[in-house]
C-alpha cells in the first residue's frame, strides 16, 4: 500500500524569517516515530531556522552577556577536570519541541549529549529537551520573557528558567514544581539564585550576570585571556629583568677578571725585576 506523505510535507516548505503564526511546527512524537530516516531529514530541513519575532538586534551589551554566559558555563563543565560533563550550550538557535511552535532562547543548556555544531535543536531528533533556559532582557519585549516564555517553557518541561534584566540589573528565576508543568519562583538569598540544574549560583556582580561555584566566580573567556596575558607579561618582564641582571653580573665578572689579569701581570713584572711600562 502506498504510504501517504509524512507529516504534512506540503506545509513544510523551507522557511526563514517567518512570523510565528505562519511558521511550521515540529511533528508530534508519534508522527516522528512513524517516519523513516529520510522523512525525518526532510522535516528537520523544512523547520525554520529563524522566527522573526524571536530574533532582533539588541546590540553589544546584550551580545556580551550572552557570550560571556555561554563561555562561563563551558569553562565550568568543559574539559576533563573535576565536574566536567558532556553538554551542549546553545546560543540563540531554534528549538523545536514536538507539536510546539519553535522558539529561540538566548542561552540554553542540555547535559549528557554530544557537543557538536548544530543549526537547530529538534527534541525528537536529539532525544532530549532543554535542561535550562536563560533570557537576557535588554531592548526586547519584556512580556515575552516574563509572561509568554514562563508559560511556554513550563509547558514543554524545561526544568529551570532565568531572566537577567540588563536594564534593571535584576535576576528572576523559575523552577518546575515536581511532577507538574508549573513553575514556582526561585527565591534569591543575598542577591544569589541557586540553579539546581547547574549546581551553581547566579548573581549580578559588577553590573554583570555571573555564575558562582561556592564563593568563586566562574571566569569568562575574556577573563581567562586577560589572566593569561597578565601572566605572560609578568613572565616576560621577569625574563627581561633576569637577562639584564645576568648581563650586569657578566659585565662585572669580566671587569673583575680584567683587574685580576692586570694585577697578575704587575706581580709577574715585579718578580722579574722590572716594572711594566
Amino acid at each position: 500500500m502506498k504510504r501517504s506523505p509524512p507529516y504534512g510535507i506540503m506545509r513544510l516548505m523551507p522557511a526563514r524569517n517567518l512570523a510565528p503564526d505562519d511558521a511550521p511546527v515540529a511533528p508530534s512524537q508519534g508522527e516522528w516515530d512513524a517516519m523513516s530516516p529520510a522523512e525525518r531529514d526532510r522535516v528537520v530541513a523544512s523547520l525554520p531556522f529563524v522566527v522573526e519575532n524571536d530574533f532582533m538586534s539588541e546590540g553589544d551589551a546584550h551580545a556580551r552577556v550572552v557570550d560571556d554566559s555561554v563561555q562561563a558555563v563551558r569553562n565550568r563543565f568543559g574539559g576533563n577536570g573535576p565536574g566536567s560533563r558532556s553538554m551542549y550550550v546553545g546560543r540563540s538557535i531554534m528549538v523545536h519541541y514536538p507539536n510546539v511552535r519553535g522558539f529561540a532562547p538566548d542561552i540554553f543548556v542540555v547535559f549528557d549529549v554530544e557537543d557538536r555544531m548544530r543549526e537547530s535543536w529538534v527534541v525528537s531528533r536529539e532525544g532530549k529537551g532543554l535542561d535550562l533556559a536563560i533570557e537576557v532582557l535588554w531592548k526586547g519585549d519584556a512580556r515575552k520573557d516574563y509572561h509568554r516564555n514562563v508559560a511556554l517553557y513550563a509547558s514543554v518541561g524545561i526544568p529551570e528558567y532565568f531572566v537577567f534584566d540588563l536594564n534593571r540589573m535584576i535576576i528572576t528565576g523559575q523552577r518546575l514544581e515536581p511532577g507538574t508543568s508549573t513553575y514556582r519562583p526561585i527565591l534569591g538569598q543575598g542577591g544569589r539564585f541557586w540553579s539546581e540544574v547547574l549546581g551553581l549560583h547566579v548573581a549580578v556582580q559588577g553590573g554583570e550576570f555571573r555564575f558562582f561555584l561556592g564563593e568563586a566566580v566562574i571566569p569568562t573567556d575574556r577573563e581567562v585571556r586577560r589572566r593569561l596575558n597578565e601572566a605572560l607579561t609578568a613572565t616576560l618582564e621577569r625574563a627581561a629583568t633576569d637577562a639584564e641582571r645576568a648581563a650586569t653580573e657578566a659585565e662585572r665578572a669580566d671587569s673583575a677578571e680584567a683587574r685580576v689579569r692586570d694585577l697578575e701581570a704587575r706581580l709577574a713584572a715585579l718578580l722579574a725585576g722590572h716594572t711594566p711600562s
